[in-house]
């Protein structure tokens, strides 16, 4: 009894995987989107009284122009103040980033890590951008450029002093008939 259920609910399967599903090409879909999305355009432009899209383009139109007339000398030049404010404010921003990049890049910041270095100083502590740069380094010195090996340009190496290089140069001079240094 168990094994005829079993077939039978096999066939049933097998009957539902075999119905024909519709296949619909990208024309047939371009369509049925083109057709709802006119059907929802129309209803949307009835639901608010419109007739169609340029009229509605028309009417947004002339509420601007409207709302512009109906403003007063002042709050015109509100909104001129607000948006001079505004673009003082990103120039401040982007003379900031600038002044902290150079700052970054005198400090030894690492060329290939300044990018992620920036976005750090910018929220470390710190007035200036140079005390924002001294922050970050003293937090994340990997950020610092590595040294290759030898010490900073201009610095002594191991065999520029010291007694064993004063004792070298004072054989060399002797060898070359020179006088020794005073």
């Amino acid at each position: 009894m168990a094994e005829e259920t079993t077939i039978t609910e096999a066939k049933t399967e097998t009957q539902q995987a075999e119905k024909p599903v519709a296949k619909y090409t990208d024309e047939d879909m371009n369509n049925l989107v083109t057709k709802a999305k006119a059907e929802a355009t129309a209803a949307l432009l009835k639901e608010h009284g419109l007739e169609s899209t340029g009229k509605l383009k028309d009417d947004l139109k002339a509420l601007k122009a409207f709302r512009e007339s109906s403003q007063t000398e002042a709050e015109k030049l509100a909104a001129s103040a607000k948006e001079a404010n505004d673009k003082l404010s990103a120039s401040e921003a982007r003379a900031m980033a600038a002044e902290l990049k150079a700052e970054a890049l005198a400090a030894g910041v690492d060329p290939k890590k300044l990018d992620r270095a920036l976005k750090l100083a910018a929220s470390s502590d710190g007035e200036s951008p140079a005390d924002k740069v001294a922050s970050l380094l003293k937090d994340f010195p990997e950020f610092k450029v590595a040294s290759a090996g030898g010490q900073d340009f201009g610095g002594k190496s191991k065999d520029q002093g010291g007694d064993k290089s004063a004792a070298a140069a004072d054989q060399l001079r002797a060898a070359m008939g020179m006088r020794k240094k005073a």
